[in-house]
Parts: structure tokens; C-alpha cells; sequence
């Protein structure tokens, strides 16, 4: 690669392996994936390629602090249904982080938004995700329970060692995952995301355990839309809950299980649908948003 990632070998070992992919139609087609994949180049790395290829500036959001004043010129909404979100404006130009940079109907959405010319920068979906929910949530933002958790567990507050360092629920006791579920930063996490479903107007959760992390994601409108991503360690004691929620069986882990979770959010009485499913990376968790005032209406 021009950027001198990797060697020719390494180049031809993932080309081969692209093939191989491409052929059996059970993994990514596209190189920069595959070299992902294979721990040749990390996302950035790939990101980073793409946006020499296309000519836009790379833009790492980490570390990034955003202005209140710039954040008001899209709401929260936009932004996740866009997969962008504004930097800030210079030269008469307002700098948009967008994972796609190339996606013109949504430089033009939000162009005509704000009424200001966008010039966009490309950076990593999982930095978009982070920075969309450090800009724009609260104090009681779903970020910063997650860090929250994250912080009790390196304080060894949340014990994950008699059982593995991942927080893979084979490798933890059910008498663990009990107590684990009913950490008071792994209910507020749980409710948290259950709540900003409901105001986010989504039809239903999807909560989908990765090697490296664990992936949620709303569906607003019929399209799902990531929502954020929690780590790797707080899988087993997340999906526990929910499951406790549900009244769910927290010992089967290997056959799907249905349950069902009734609240009153707002004043209105929500009911939730929720499904398990095995997967190789752990339990996939779907929860269906049941409106009875919108029921009630139709």
C-alpha cells in the first residue's frame, strides 16, 4: 500500500485471502477489510487510505473537542442518520466529520440545513459513533456510564478475573453474572439505552456481540443506525440484565429464548419483545419497541 502499511508478501497473502472470501461469499471483499481483519492495519490505517485515494482529509476524532455553538447547527437526529456531524466552520465553510465523504445527498441535506457551504472530512465509523455521543449527550450520557463501568472494573469493583478477562459469558459463572448484572453502572447502562431508543423514535434494539466489541444499533424509520459501541468486558454482565429484565433464563446461552420487558417511560407504557439468539461471538439481544399509545392511535 502507498502509505507503507504492509510488504508485498503481506499484500499478497490478503489479495489471496480476498478471493478466497469472495468466492465463498462468508467475509469482506474488499482488501482494506481483509487486511483489517487479518491485524495487518487497524480501521484508522484503512480510513486513512481511503482518504488519500479520495482526496478528502483523514481526521482523527479521539481527542476532539467539539463547540456547543457549531453542534446546534444539526440536531442529534441528523447526525446519526447521516453518519456526520459538524466540526467547525472556517473560512465561510463549515468542516463536517462524515464516514462517507463521497455520500452527496447528505452534503446537501446538510447543506440546506444550515444554509453554509460543507466541506468534508473522513474519519473511522467507530470515532464518528464516540464523538456523536461525547458531543451531544449529557451528564447522564450513555458514554460516560459505559466509562463508568469500565472504571469499576479496573478499580476491581466489577471482578471479571475468576472467569476469563473479556467478559465473554462462557467464561463466567452464573453466580457471577447475577451479581455482575446487578452492578448499579450495568442497570443504568441497560436503561440508558433502552430510554434513548424510545426518544430516538426506533422500532427496535439490536445489541450484537463483535470479537472486539460489542455493537448497538437502533432501526429509525426501517434502517438501523449504529447507536454506540460498548467494550468488549461489559458484554456478559449488559445482555445478563436484559435477560433479567425479561425474565430470561441467564443459564441457557445456547438456544434462543424470548421474553418480554413492560416500563413507563415518559408518562407512556412501553412494552419490549426481546429475543436472544447464539452467536459465535456471544449472545445477540433484539428488543422490539411496543408503543401502546401509538397502538392505541392507529
Amino acid at each position: 500500500m502507498r502509505l507503507g502499511l504492509v510488504n508485498e508478501e503481506q499484500l499478497a497473502q490478503a489479495e489471496q485471502k480476498r478471493q478466497q472470501l469472495k468466492a465463498t461469499d462468508k467475509g469482506p471483499t474488499t482488501l482494506g477489510h481483509v487486511l483489517v481483519n487479518m491485524g495487518l492495519i487497524t480501521e484508522k490505517d484503512r480510513v486513512r487510505c481511503l482518504a488519500e485515494q479520495w482526496g478528502v482529509p483523514f481526521v482523527d476524532l479521539s481527542d476532539y473537542e467539539f463547540e456547543p455553538e457549531i453542534l446546534k447547527l444539526i440536531s442529534q437526529e441528523v447526525a446519526r442518520k447521516l453518519k456526520a456531524t459538524p466540526m467547525c466552520r472556517k473560512n465561510g465553510k463549515l468542516t463536517v466529520a462524515m464516514k462517507n465523504p463521497l455520500d452527496i445527498f447528505a452534503i446537501d441535506e446538510i447543506r440546506l440545513i444550515t444554509g453554509i457551504e460543507v466541506e468534508p472530512v473522513v474519519v473511522t465509523e467507530e470515532d464518528l459513533i464516540n464523538a456523536i455521543n461525547r458531543a451531544y449527550r449529557t451528564e447522564s450520557s450513555i458514554t460516560q456510564v459505559v466509562q463508568a463501568v469500565m472504571n469499576d472494573i479496573e478499580a476491581g469493583d466489577i471482578d471479571f478475573t475468576a472467569g476469563g478477562t473479556d467478559g465473554d459469558e462462557d467464561d463466567i459463572s452464573i453466580e457471577q453474572l447475577r451479581e455482575l448484572s446487578e452492578e448499579a453502572p450495568v442497570i443504568r447502562l441497560a436503561n440508558l439505552i433502552v430510554t434513548r431508543a424510545v426518544a430516538d423514535k426506533a422500532s427496535d434494539i439490536h445489541i450484537e456481540p463483535g470479537r472486539e466489541s460489542v455493537r448497538v444499533r437502533f432501526r429509525i424509520d426501517g434502517i438501523l443506525h449504529e447507536a454506540l459501541a460498548v467494550p468488549k468486558k461489559i458484554q456478559a454482565s449488559l445482555i445478563s440484565r436484559l435477560k433479567i429484565m425479561a425474565d430470561m433464563d441467564i443459564a441457557e446461552k445456547r438456544a434462543p429464548q424470548d421474553g418480554r420487558i413492560s416500563a413507563v417511560l415518559d408518562g407512556r407504557q412501553i412494552d419490549f419483545r426481546v429475543s436472544t439468539l447464539p452467536s459465535v461471538n456471544g449472545e445477540k439481544v433484539v428488543l422490539r419497541i411496543l408503543d401502546r399509545v401509538v397502538f392505541a392511535s392507529a
